[in-house]
């Protein structure tokens, strides 16, 4: 993929036309490049005996920004090679038997950078988020009456997970009760 005419976002960290003694600075959405991702996706899925069934993918991605002399993705916040991670996965197993159904799920994410919430003066900035793997799984159980009980949870491999520039991620449990008519 090529993304010609990139529109960087408008900064006071870099003026697009100067001010002059009558006139404030002007910051506008320029073009600052261009930017090229390459990569690919590998899918598998299936069924196992005894109601079991699986799935399996991972993505490779590489984004090369090629800014016009003079701008920077990062300060325009386009800096799309160092925000994507080259790797990301995810694993499921899943199992039904009668009224018991189970899932289990794992999602990979490499190595990569976002933009920082709080950056100091104004001008972005990009902080290092760690690879990291966030487990989910979930039990249900289907009553008479087309009654289901479920206990679900999210990021239950840590009590709180930096996933992005923002807040961590808590780990989360969900209890349900669902009818269908």
């Amino acid at each position: 993929q090529k993304t010609q005419d990139v529109k960087g976002q408008p900064t006071s960290a870099q003026i697009d036309v100067a001010p002059t003694p009558v006139s404030l600075p002007v910051l506008s959405y320029r073009n600052i490049g261009e930017s090229k991702m390459t990569g690919f996706e590998l899918a598998a899925s299936g069924e196992l005996a005894a109601g079991f069934r699986w799935n399996a993918d991972w993505t490779h991605t590489e984004v090369d920004d090629e800014p016009l002399a003079g701008f920077s993705p990062v300060l325009r916040s386009a800096a799309f090679g160092a925000t994507t991670p080259e790797n990301r996965g995810n694993v499921a197993l899943g199992w039904t038997g009668g009224p018991w159904t189970a899932d289990a799920f794992v999602t990979l994410v490499g190595d990569h950078q976002a933009y920082a919430l709080y950056a100091v003066g104004a001008n972005p900035r990009l902080v290092d988020i760690d690879a990291y793997a966030a487990i989910g799984g979930r039990v249900a159980r289907t009553f008479e009456g087309d009654v289901t009980v479920t206990l679900s949870g999210q990021n239950l491999g840590d009590s709180r997970q930096r996933q992005s520039a923002g807040l961590e991620v808590e780990r989360r449990l969900y209890l349900s009760v669902s009818k269908r008519f």
